[in-house]
């Protein structure tokens, strides 16, 4: 503030509330730095460099994270720093990213790979021999579902993670054959 700083700056900076800050002034005014309980005090250190910024935000925009621990290690064996969890945080958002979950996207079909399956269907059927069937089978496992979690993406990266089926803890095994419809079997 004695640089001509506003009130409002310095709280943001310091990441602390007006009334905080009076009480700091005053306690300051009477106590100088020893109201703050320091000796030979000195700027902090282990701050990355703007290159390094940069970098970190390039790997993390590519690379999305799921906890602010990650990014801590990260740092450490990049750059040989130490962070906390809460100041990887705060360099998070000063970077630009969120701590936030990834939305669905519908499981879409691709019609060119289906008009390419039929294709294929057609000329294998158009092959078979009178002893042959082709019969078609699939199985549904536990958690088919993918479920999203949280993590540090870029706020102006949208993020999101394609939707499986949607089926849900139940197994199902099941084989069909087109050439007589209604002769399946199921196992459940």
């Amino acid at each position: 503030m004695d640089s001509g700083e506003d009130a409002e700056t310095v709280c943001r900076i310091l990441d602390i509330g007006p009334t905080v800050l009076t009480e700091w002034r005053f306690a300051f005014a009477g106590m100088g730095l020893s109201f703050f309980g320091l000796k030979d005090y000195s700027q902090r250190q282990d701050h990355l460099s703007s290159e390094q910024e940069q970098a970190l935000k390039a790997h993390f925009t590519e690379h999305p994270t799921r906890s602010a621990d990650e990014v801590c290690a990260y740092i450490l064996a990049e750059y040989g720093q130490n962070y906390g969890a809460s100041g990887a945080a705060k360099l998070m958002r000063r970077l630009g990213f969120v701590y936030k979950k990834p939305q669905f996207l519908p499981a879409q079909a691709d019609e060119t790979m289906q008009a390419d399956f039929i294709a294929q269907y057609e000329d294998l059927m158009t092959g078979l021999g009178a002893d042959e069937m082709v019969v078609f089978s699939d199985a549904v496992h536990p958690e088919h579902q993918i479920r999203p979690a949280h993590g540090w993406f870029h706020k102006d990266q949208k993020t999101a993670i394609r939707a499986t089926s949607g089926r849900k803890r139940f197994n199902i095994q099941g084989a069909l054959d087109l050439e007589t419809i209604g002769r399946t079997i199921t196992r459940t």
